[in-house]
């Protein structure tokens, strides 16, 4: 695969000159929303995608399922008591790309105290200075697409062709992209940073940044039916 070229500046001596940033997790949300949305209230049962590698009783999906579990709740669905019960059937997708590499210019500053001599006239001697610019290296190292995706489609009214289409109501796509292939421990920034967008249209990619202490996240970790909610939560800047 073609390496990508990307130049960065990076802020490590002078923050309140070039605006650093806590450390933070970006990703991007794009969702789709029918007429008829899934309402608050309505009950759910949740399956893989089907006709992918994950199945039901894989740790993973389980884990990953948990954590949609308690997004959903936090909007106001509940669990049905049985499949055939449940008034919409929500599909949970998700995995990580091949590494990508890229080649990184990093721009960052420097500074420094250096000593000199001065010849000539009268004087002569040595002397200091500040030595302050800008270095660019160059690195390189590979990249991930972390990605999770959600589909609610109407089970109350499902066609009675088997071969029908199904009625979909409502579809949320969420990437990130980054170093680590951990899906283990993105999906719950994933998950905590985007799902009040679940359910709607965004219109487009949405880019949002979570912060990595955020507290939500350990909540979500937890299995804190009261997550979203919890104290301590900094805003991070959301982009588009």
């Amino acid at each position: 695969m073609k390496p990508r070229t990307i130049l960065v500046i990076v802020c490590l001596a002078l923050p309140l000159l070039v605006g650093c940033k806590a450390p933070g997790l970006r990703m991007q949300v794009s969702g789709l929303a029918a007429d008829r949305g899934l309402e608050r209230g309505s009950t759910y049962t949740m399956i893989p995608v089907e006709g992918g590698p994950i199945r039901e009783y894989d740790l993973e999906y389980r884990e990953y399922a948990d954590y949609v579990a308690l997004a959903l709740e936090d909007l106001g669905y509940r669990p049905a008591p049985t499949a055939s019960e449940a008034q919409v059937l929500v599909t949970v997708d998700f995995g990580v790309t091949e590494p990508l590499e890229t080649i990184e210019t990093v721009t960052e500053p420097r500074s420094g105290f250096g000593v000199g001599t001065s010849y000539g006239g009268h004087r002569s001697g040595t002397y200091g200075h500040y030595d302050w610019g800008y270095r660019t290296t160059t690195r390189r190292y590979l990249t991930f697409g972390r990605i999770l995706r959600l589909t609610a489609i109407d089970n109350e009214n499902a066609p009675e062709r088997g071969d029908a289409p199904p009625n979909i109501l409502w579809s949320v796509r969420i990437t990130s992209e980054g170093n680590s292939n951990d899906l283990r421990w993105v999906l719950p920034y994933m998950v905590a940073g985007t799902h009040h967008h679940w359910g709607t249209d965004t219109g487009r990619a949405l880019t949002h940044r979570i912060l990595l202490d955020d507290p939500r996240v350990r909540a979500l970790r937890n299995g804190n039916r009261n997550w979203a909610n919890v104290d301590g939560v900094k805003q991070a800047h959301d982009g588009h």
